[in-house]
């Protein structure tokens, strides 16, 4: 150990006097330095090379290699760069100095030397590179902090009118670590629209106002835009600020709004159009069993089967409706999606409009998933049919494709890919894209509940899907699903029993429209019918006579008790 309590330096000694490297040997160990010596500049080379001192002590003149190329080698080493370099020099110009400075080295002194004296002035030369050593190597962990929690910062001083930036707020901005930055550079970064209150908060900071901060973007030079949380403070007569990158938590904010408009949007919807679904029941049945009683001749049937082919669409409307807010109705088994995608392909396949290139990649594999066979076969069909008419026209290329990656969170998926070469959205029309009602296109070119049924079924599955557009760059869905092994189903479902003869039913619904309708088919059919328009009432008629009723019809959604409930205490009571 030396004398102030730090490790023992190993110093090297390279001088061709052997007096001056006995005298230096002799202090040096005297003092606590571990010491080697090397008589010229090859042997000093070689022994940094193999093994490199914490400090050199170099006379510049020697034969053979001189101190000079010594010193330009060690520094040319990564190694190298950062040993503290004393130079001894019997020359008495000061040119021979400034080029050994000029070349790395770390401090001089004349020859002969006071071997006392610079074992003090060694001692405070390595502690000063132990101290910039230390910094260093916290300037790195600081910038690699920086780096993870993506926080920039900046200093300027407004006297000298400099600034010095971190980094981190560099890759932020776009620019190079030797890039000049100033208060001019940040306006610049900043769109005009953010830039009046970017500029508020640095005045008021200016002014000695308590720090602020804001949320504002920055535009870099390759086109991207960063969101960042900016606070401005003064400090010791400077302004100082962090920049927080929190580009990633905007975007999951705006997502999980979206997500929660959608889920809104789902269950207002779904609620109106089960209202609507027992409204066109009636005038749905009714008309078809008027249709089947009229006589072929009849004038009226014309006008009956508009209302039927009317009702008929409504109903495949309020179908979506319920697709988009319930997701998927079917039962959820392993479903191989590699099948639905070609079939959905040969049906587009073969109804392309002129210009419509189609291309699929769909695999050797089957890419089975968990789902609704029925519900997935239409999300296929919806971002296809989507994917066609963005290039109808204009031409261009459709491209189905399904490979097994990682989803955006990392887990093990199967990825339906629909891509298309049309005309691209813009972000206020990729934001509204799975809103229902929410189209682009023309009057009578759709419903705009196409890609919100596709958004209800993908999520109801426990999947995921996003987009990707650009104006002019086409549009591309990736829905993301979870994978399945194959399930081999049975061949056949056992045949159920039939009861001959006409049954006796109860009919319980609270829409006594749809009590009619239902009573007058079933009775058309030969069963003798009773009806009830409380489940609380057809529960006591149940309870009375357990056995009346070969089988309960009730709907699953009644005020007081539903049809699920009912049908579990009439099952008790048989």
């Amino acid at each position: 150990m030396t004398r102030d309590g730090e490790p023992p330096a190993r110093v090297l000694v390279a001088d061709d006097d052997p007096v001056d490297r006995l005298l230096a040997e002799e202090v040096l160990l005297a003092e606590g330095y571990e010491v080697a010596c090397a008589a010229d500049g090859e042997a000093a080379w070689e022994a940094c090379r193999k093994s490199p001192p914490d400090l050199l002590v170099l006379d510049l003149l020697m034969p053979g290699l001189d101190g000079f190329e010594v010193l330009g080698r060690l520094r040319a080493e990564a190694w190298g760069r950062d040993v503290p370099v004393l130079v001894l020099t019997g020359l008495d110009d000061t040119e021979a100095i400034e080029r050994a400075y000029r070349l790395g080295a770390t401090d001089f002194a004349p020859k002969p030397a006071n071997w006392l004296i610079l074992a003090q002035r060694l001692r405070y030369m390595l502690r000063a590179s132990r101290t910039a050593r230390d910094l260093v190597e916290r300037t790195r962990e600081l910038e690699e902090a920086q780096r993870i929690a993506r926080l920039g910062s900046w200093r300027w001083d407004p006297e000298t009118g400099r600034m010095w930036a971190s980094r981190e707020l560099r890759r932020m901005l776009g620019l190079g670590d030797g890039a000049e930055l100033s208060p001019r550079t940040l306006w610049e970064a900043v769109p005009e629209e953010d830039r009046a209150q970017v500029e508020r908060l640095w005045e008021a900071a200016h002014r000695g106002a308590a720090a602020g901060s804001l949320l504002h973007r920055i535009g870099r030079p390759d086109g991207t835009v960063v969101r960042v949380r900016h606070r401005i403070a003064a400090e010791g007569g400077e302004l100082r600020g962090t920049v927080l990158d929190v580009t990633r938590e905007v975007e999951l904010e705006e997502r999980l709004r979206q997500a929660q408009k959608l889920e809104a949007l789902g269950t207002l919807a779904g609620g109106i159009a089960h209202d609507f679904n027992n409204l066109l029941v009636p005038i749905l049945g009714f008309t078809e069993l008027a249709l089947s009683q009229l006589p072929e001749e009849s004038p009226v049937r014309p006008g009956l089967a508009n209302v039927a082919t009317a009702a008929r669409r409504a109903r495949e409307l309020v179908r979506q409706i319920l697709a988009f807010s319930r997701g998927g109705e079917g039962p959820v088994r392993p479903v191989c999606l590699a099948r639905l995608a070609r079939e959905v392909s040969r049906m587009l396949g073969a109804q392309l409009p002129a210009g419509v290139r189609w291309a699929e990649e769909l695999g050797d594999g089957e890419f089975t998933v968990l789902g609704d066979e029925a519900r997935l076969h239409q999300v296929i069909l919806n971002l296809c049919q989507n994917a066609v008419q963005a290039v109808e026209g204009a031409g261009g290329e459709v491209r189905v494709r399904l490979v097994r990656r990682a989803d955006p969170d990392g887990r093990d998926s199967v990825c339906l890919e629909v891509a298309d070469t049309g005309c691209g959205m813009p972000p206020e029309v990729r934001e509204r894209a799975f809103e229902p009602f929410f189209t682009t296109k023309p009057v009578g070119k759709g419903t705009g509940l196409g890609l919100s049924v596709v958004y209800g079924v993908v999520k109801s599955l426990g999947g995921r899907i996003e987009v990707e557009s650009e104006p002019g760059a086409g549009s591309t869905f990736r829905v993301f699903l979870r994978p399945a092994e194959p399930v081999p189903q049975p061949d056949a479902r056992r045949p159920g029993r039939q009861r001959p003869g006409p049954l006796k039913i109860l009919l319980v619904d609270d829409e006594e429209t749809l009590l009619a309708f239902g009573r007058a088919v079933l009775e058309g059919a030969g069963h003798k019918v009773d009806v009830a328009t409380d489940p609380r009432e057809a529960l006591g008629r149940l309870r009375l006579d357990p056995t009346r009723y070969d089988l309960v019809l009730a709907d699953r959604s009644m005020p007081g008790m539903g049809g699920d409930e009912l049908l579990a205490e009439a099952k008790r009571l048989r």
